[in-house]
């Protein structure tokens, strides 16, 4: 992924390599905190984050990058020059020489020859759908779409938001291109009510599709607690009576109440919110 020292354009780019591009642009200026993405890398499959050029980043972004990986149970991979930051004279003088600091302190340093060795030896999930090239993520999909999912996904969508963070990856697509792909699949008449779900939770609005879900469940789930939903979202208490979710509406459910608990909010306080947000008060954090 790309670097940058401002958190605020970095939590941006952190939920494009992700995969979090959702289905239209977002706004020009992101959040000086990795919330978001911390609650897609718990509920996500994402298990390892590389990013080149890491002396490029500042201590301040490189910290709450760190405590995200681990607070999400991903691997950290941090790419960096030897001659220009920990081995070499210093390029950006004080600002070098902190990340030098920081890298040395936190951080195990491995030679690239041993990971690349470790990397190509670990072992490979089989069955897993390959992404597409490059012409087909400016093509438009035609009357054959969409086909069968893979064994690795439960829907088609699963697969294509796997396609756009592999693709981004091998540079056969990037956020932009990818967000307009999963916006025309949403539209696409042979898209599912399912396939539906899976891409809005999928996206960087968590507070919609969550509170959705619960509208779709009873009328009165609007008003549930934080207490009142499992944490993998696959039940519902209202009015005191535990309701089975159905598999399509747990993603949502979980994800929303993830972003209330990691940002400090107390089970007795409601689902309707997002991040430290709670009703009648304003936030907390800008």
């Amino acid at each position: 992924m790309p670097v940058t020292e401002n958190l605020a354009t970095f939590s941006q780019d952190l939920l494009d390599a992700i995969g979090a591009v959702g289905l239209a642009p977002p706004r020009a200026v992101g959040e000086r905190h990795l919330l978001r993405s911390l609650v897609h890398l718990v509920h996500g499959p994402v298990r390892h984050l590389i990013v080149e050029h890491a002396e490029l980043v500042g201590t301040d972004t490189l910290a709450e990058l760190h405590q995200t990986a681990l607070l999400g149970s991903v691997q950290l991979w941090l790419l960096i020059d030897p001659a220009g930051s920990l081995g070499g004279p210093s390029l950006r003088g004080e600002a070098d020489q902190a990340v030098r600091h920081w890298v040395r302190d936190t951080c195990t340093t491995r030679h690239a020859d041993a990971v690349i060795n470790d990397w190509t030896g670990r072992p490979v999930k089989t069955g897993l759908c390959a992404a597409p090239r490059l012409p087909w993520w400016t093509s438009t999909l035609g009357d054959t779409w969409p086909p069968k999912p893979c064994r690795q996904h439960q829907t088609i969508a699963d697969c294509v938001v796997s396609w756009g963070r592999r693709a981004a990856i091998t540079g056969d697509t990037f956020a932009s291109v990818h967000r307009a792909r999963l916006a025309e699949f949403a539209r696409h008449p042979a898209t599912t009510v399912v396939d539906r779900w899976r891409l809005t939770a999928a996206g960087r609005d968590l507070y919609t599709p969550g509170m959705d879900a619960l509208a779709a469940l009873h009328p009165a789930a609007s008003a549930a607690l934080l207490s009142d939903v499992a944490p993998d979202g696959s039940t519902v208490a209202v009015e005191g009576t535990p309701l089975v979710v159905a598999d399509h509406l747990r993603a949502p459910l979980a994800r929303l109440r993830s972003s209330r608990r990691l940002a400090g909010c107390h089970p007795h306080e409601p689902m309707r919110g997002l991040f430290d947000q709670t009703q009648e008060r304003r936030p907390r954090r800008r």
